[in-house]
């Protein structure tokens, strides 16, 4: 079938994040499997269509809504820049240039809702994630004029989509108090991964330093600030011990820099301990995976949480907070390990013991791949989503 994503954030030039890196598996994951893949995303700075790897093929679209110099309209612009409009314009074109036969985006923003609105006879699918407002409360960020307008496509395009589906039951459970959904009309389909890159590298018995990682925004939300304080702890037992957080700088407790944050709370004499190296390409990312000795994902809360099925592809021993999603990828103690929210004693006392161990750390990781190559596997979950799309043509 003919397949077309819309997606506001999609890599390399709007990131990495959770959405991005759903979109990117799934699109390259069915593209695989011989469908045609079109995928539509923000531009940050010009217009262009390309060609990916798998013969993906990417239109990359601006916001219409261009009202700075038209008096008495000009301040529109401030609260909406008329993206959903640029997605409908453009769709109505690829729909009859690729012969699109079902499309799917996420429910955030509402990106389709036009299209939706105005062209009922192609069946548009959503796909759960953090609904605008939930983000809001998270993070602390103020329910402004631009956040109200796209959580009001958000609640106006989700009635309209003809099936909806997630990556957790958390996701489902998180989004029910924000968006028009039914939990028992939701189609629980785990999020892809490329076990053929994402793969253990190859096990190098000199080095001696263990190393700690963290993939994620370095943001109370994840838990940055939980990690950073269980370091003073881990170094005391092991004083040549190495910590990496990568990931872009996230607001502090007090309003700052997390780096600075963290980097604050550490003696001087472990801060050379410590990296922070910004966002990185996956191939920078996928060389960080095999080199750690744990990963570490300390976030409050959590719909999925992509780095870990990263990090557990690798075969790599994870530890993460007994939240949501990461409840529903995480077996504790046998393919990785879940502790209290918000505890850094916790977080620290199970660093130390895995350090302390490396056959646990070899068995668990182990462990984890396998959990990652029978559930989160391309052709798998790809598979199940192309069964979901024939069920809503």
């Amino acid at each position: 079938m003919n397949i077309c994503f819309v997606s506001h954030e999609y890599p390399e030039e709007t990131g990495w994040g959770g959405i991005g890196t759903y979109t990117y598996e799934i699109a390259h994951g069915l593209a695989r499997l011989g469908h045609k893949v079109v995928v539509v995303s923000r531009a940050l700075s010009k217009e262009q269509v390309y060609e990916e790897d798998d013969e993906v093929t990417v239109y990359r679209v601006l916001p219409k809504l261009r009202l700075s110099n038209v008096r008495l309209f000009w301040r529109i612009n401030r609260f909406w820049e008329g993206y959903q409009i640029s997605v409908a314009l453009l769709l109505n074109k690829i729909v009859r240039k690729h012969k699109i036969n079902i499309i799917e985006t996420p429910s955030i923003n509402g990106e389709t809702f036009f299209f939706q609105y105005f062209y009922r006879r192609l069946p548009v699918v959503m796909r759960l994630h953090s609904a605008t407002i939930q983000d809001i409360i998270s993070n602390g960020m103020k329910f402004s004029g631009a956040l109200r307008i796209n959580h009001w496509f958000e609640r106006h395009a989700v009635p309209l989509a003809k099936g909806i589906t997630a990556p957790s039951k958390s996701a489902v459970r998180e989004n029910l108090s924000y968006l028009p959904i039914q939990e028992n009309k939701v189609s629980i389909i785990p999020n892809p991964l490329n076990t053929d890159f994402f793969t253990p590298g190859y096990k190098n018995e000199t080095i001696q330093e263990p190393l700690v990682l963290f993939v994620g925004r370095v943001e109370l939300l994840k838990g940055a600030h939980i990690l950073g304080q269980a370091i003073p702890a881990v170094c005391k037992y092991f004083p040549n011990a190495n910590f990496i957080f990568a990931g872009s700088d996230g607001l502090a407790p007090d309003g700052g820099s997390m780096i600075q944050w963290i980097l604050n709370c550490l003696p001087h004499n472990l801060q050379h301990r410590v990296k922070f190296t910004g966002n990185l390409f996956r191939k920078q990312l996928l060389t960080f995976y095999q080199k750690a000795t744990v990963f570490v994902r300390a976030s409050l809360t959590e719909i999925f949480g992509y780095s870990c099925i990263e990090a557990m592809s690798c075969a790599k021993p994870v530890i993460a907070s007994k939240v949501g999603g990461l409840e529903e990828i995480i077996e504790h103690n046998k393919t990785g390990f879940l502790i209290t929210p918000k505890d850094p004693e916790a977080l620290a006392d199970k660093i130390i013991e895995l350090l302390s161990n490396k056959e646990l750390c070899h068995s668990v990781g182990n462990a984890a791949r396998e959990r990652v190559l029978s559930t989160y596997a391309s052709e798998i979950v790809s598979k199940q989503m192309e069964e979901f799309y024939n069920s809503v043509l």
